[in-house]
């Protein structure tokens, strides 16, 4: 997935971002890397909560000083390793957010 980032978005937020991903049918078994502009972040990091009200999704959620993002074009891959066997719904990303935290 690409997206850009301007200035202006940058200069006005604070120092400390997440970037925190939805995902439906998340389990604590799937096992994948995160790479923003080819650094993968790491995956000690990584906090999730679970969200079952009416739904199945979990977000995901990596801090980011604003010091690693410059404007211009981004990149983020998520690469998916492994996923529960005994889950028969693949997991499907569904929301993608950079925020202050």
């Amino acid at each position: 997935m690409s997206f850009r980032l301007d200035g202006a978005d940058l200069d006005a937020g604070p120092d400390e971002l997440q970037l925190q991903f939805k995902v439906y049918n998340y389990t604590y078994y799937d096992e994948f890397d995160v790479i923003l502009n080819g650094r993968r972040l790491a995956a000690e990091d990584r906090t999730t909560r679970a969200v079952f009200i009416m739904n199945n999704d979990s977000w995901v959620r990596y801090p980011i000083n604003k010091s690693r993002l410059v404007p211009g074009n981004k990149e983020l891959v998520v690469d998916v390793k492994k996923i529960n066997p005994a889950i028969s719904v693949t997991p499907r990303l569904v929301a993608v957010e950079i925020t202050g935290r």
